[in-house]
């Protein structure tokens, strides 16, 4: 009947997809099975590692979802710790050298300790092999700090995080804005 798709903490990989399905009315499916369907009709990185079958989903006074509220329960019933801030910060597509070079600096002061926070920085495909030649030991998985090419699924971290830092682009804005997460803005010119 619906599904709204959330981001969700992980250790590995910063955060993992979860789909939240309201099934029609009379129907049942477990969850082997949905997932076999959505690998069936989607690409194989697009199966969520988690599935949640609903019965509804948490709407304000508006009727508008509150996606957050929603990543609160699935943390929740996840048993992932509530004490970790998830960071994500990103400079476009294309990546911005010198919100890299920034993002970098407060990385290699803070990647040696979690303190509770989590940290994914895409820098773009263009810088990506420079920065992982010159701070491999920011690109590895499962560290508390991590520097990715390119964040693919995008509106999923956006709404995992708990603070997003990024150039205020007209799609990014329109994505930060569903998601309502908490933003830092960059206009592009400064970035």
């Amino acid at each position: 009947q619906d599904v709204q798709v959330i981001g969700v903490p992980d250790d590995q990989y910063g955060e993992e997809i979860m789909a939240c399905i309201i099934l029609k009315d009379d129907e049942s499916m477990t969850v082997d099975e949905m997932k076999q369907y959505i690998r069936d009709h989607m690409a194989k990185h697009k199966v969520p590692k988690y599935i949640d079958f609903v019965d509804s989903f948490p709407m304000n006074a508006a009727g508008k979802i509150l996606k957050f509220k929603m990543r609160e329960d699935a943390v929740e019933k996840l048993g992932i710790k509530k004490d970790e801030i998830l960071i994500a910060s990103f400079g476009g597509s294309g990546g911005s050298s010198k919100m890299n070079d920034t993002i970098i600096e407060i990385l290699k002061n803070h990647s040696s300790t979690t303190n509770g926070i989590k940290h994914i920085h895409a820098c773009g495909k263009k810088y990506y092999f420079e920065i992982a030649k010159q701070y491999p030991e920011l690109v590895k998985k499962g560290k508390s700090t991590k520097i990715v090419d390119y964040i693919e699924n995008m509106p999923e971290v956006i709404s995992a995080s708990d603070i997003v830092i990024t150039r205020c682009g007209a799609v990014t804005l329109s994505e930060i804005s569903a998601s309502g997460a908490v933003a830092i803005l960059i206009p592009s010119p400064n970035v």
